[in-house]
């Protein structure tokens, strides 16, 4: 499955792709035609092996389990992934995260990756909300959602929650 917005592609790995992301992104990239610098650090590279075997574990749910990476649409270059957190909650509620390669921080491609995902999630896949949860000192994640088109619903003692209303619903 793939999500196209005006400068990325955003494609979602299969299981055995999935399991490729965390140990062999180069040749991830020559199978699937994108250019990526290596794999990801380690921590992010548990994160993935776990997602790769809840993937293989659950193959009713890959689409919930599994990366989207996003491709640059000018040069087929690896920009970073998106992700559901988990399979919906029973109110049609999914949590997204995200992340970015620093070569590519504020030029504005998570944004529209945000906004392309999460109006894709609703539009296509029957989500009725989707959520994000930032650190609280995570200013650049912030502004990503915000410009997003999410507002902040909560706070906790470290971390604000935030919901997608692309057009200021309350």
């Amino acid at each position: 499955m793939r999500i196209d917005s005006e400068r990325l592609t955003i494609l979602a790995l299969e299981p055995n792709e999935l399991a490729m992301y965390a140990d062999q992104m180069i040749e991830l990239g020559n199978r699937l035609g994108f250019h990526a610098d290596g794999n990801p650090e380690e921590w992010f590279a548990n994160i993935v092996r776990k997602q790769a075997l809840l993937a293989q574990n659950d193959p009713l749910n890959v689409l919930w389990h599994t990366f989207w990476l996003i491709i640059r649409k000018t040069d087929a270059r690896f920009v970073g992934s998106i992700d559901f957190k988990h399979v919906p909650f029973a109110d049609g509620t999914v949590e997204i995260g995200y992340g970015m390669e620093k070569a590519f921080e504020g030029m504005g491609y998570m944004t529209e990756t945000v906004r392309a995902f999460s109006e894709h999630a609703i539009r296509h896949l029957g989500i009725k909300h989707v959520i994000a949860e930032t650190e609280k000192e995570n200013i650049a994640s912030m502004r990503v959602l915000e410009k997003s088109g999410f507002v902040r619903t909560k706070e906790t003692d470290s971390a604000y929650w935030w919901e997608y209303r692309p057009y200021n619903e309350t």
